[in-house]
Order: C-alpha cells, then structure tokens, then sequence
C-alpha cells in the first residue's frame, strides 16, 4: 500500500508513470491493486503502450489508465487496447521550466494527460470524500461523452469530461478567504 492509505488518509490518490514490465511485474500489480484495496484513486499514464493488459502496471484491473490525445481529440496512438480506461488532452501541454521563474514549456504523451484525470478525479473526491475507487473511476467514466475520440482504436473512445463543471467554475474562480 501506499503511505496515505496504509495511514488511514482518505480520501486518497496516486498517479504514476508507467512502469513498462510485461509479464512481470506481479509484485508492482500487487502494491498498486493494494493501494486501490485499500481506497485510494491510482490513475496511471498509458506510456504509449501498446496493448496494455500485457503490462505493469497499467493491467490492474481497478487503475484509471489514460491515453493522450491531440488538440482535434485525435489519439495519439491507436494501439493501446480495451485496457485504456479514457483519454485526455495529451499534446502541446505548457508547463513550468526550469531556465528561470518565468521559463515555459511545451510537452507530449500521455504522462501530461493523466494528471489531467488524476485532478478531475481529485475534484469528484473533494464533493465525494468517501467514495470508493471505483466510484470514482465509474463517475469519469460515465462523464466522458462516447465517441469523443478519433483514431481510438479497439480502445474505448472516451474523451475526459469535468463532471460538474458548474462547481468546478465556482471553485477556480472564487476568491481567497481572508
């Protein structure tokens, strides 16, 4: 388990890259299913893999694993298998560089999607704190809109969705309490 929920700290999340191990990775499949076990979110990056369910540990079966998609919700490879549970924007993400206070840069693949999940997941959590992990991937599931992914493959083309946006407004745009 993880500290937090090996801590008793709920609700709980963890996202991770991909560890990239096929066949065997049993000992990672086990600490992150024990992880959800124990109620804490794991959303996992694909890692551009193909055909997920070969590996660790993005096979666990009770994993938010996310795909990456590009401006036009095209996927960014189509080969990842029903294993994927959704994708989100992946391609051209900005982020903070390291140069100076002010650097920036631009970042592909699926590692910058699946913080995009992980925070929506943590939103859902911040309105649902005892819900289970499979609460919480079913709710971002079912608020994903069918179809919304191009070039998905045998992947299911769900294209991450706020869920309850209006609340979500509410919460980045309101001001400090002082």
């Amino acid at each position: 388990e993880t500290g937090s929920t090996a801590a008793g700290w709920k609700p709980a999340g963890a996202t991770a890259g991909p560890a990239g191990w096929a066949a065997a990775g049993a000992a990672v499949d086990g600490a992150r299913g024990g992880s959800i076990r124990g109620g804490c979110v794991v959303v996992l990056s694909a890692g551009g893999i193909e055909h997920l369910e070969a590996y660790s540990p993005q096979r666990v079966a009770g994993a938010i694993v996310v795909g990456s998609t590009d401006a036009s919700d095209a996927a960014r490879q189509p080969a990842y298998g029903p294993r994927l549970t959704l994708f989100a924007p992946g391609i051209a993400i900005q982020g903070a560089g390291n140069a100076s206070d002010s650097a920036e840069f631009s970042g592909d693949g699926d590692s910058y999607a699946a913080p995009f999940a992980a925070g929506v997941a943590a939103l859902y959590l911040q309105q649902h704190p005892q819900a289970l992990p499979a609460k919480v991937k079913a709710a971002l599931i079912s608020a994903a809109p069918r179809g919304g992914v191009k070039n998905a493959g045998p992947a299911p083309p769900l294209l991450l969705h706020l869920i309850g946006a209006p609340s979500l407004r509410h919460i980045l745009c309101a001001r400090p309490h002082r």
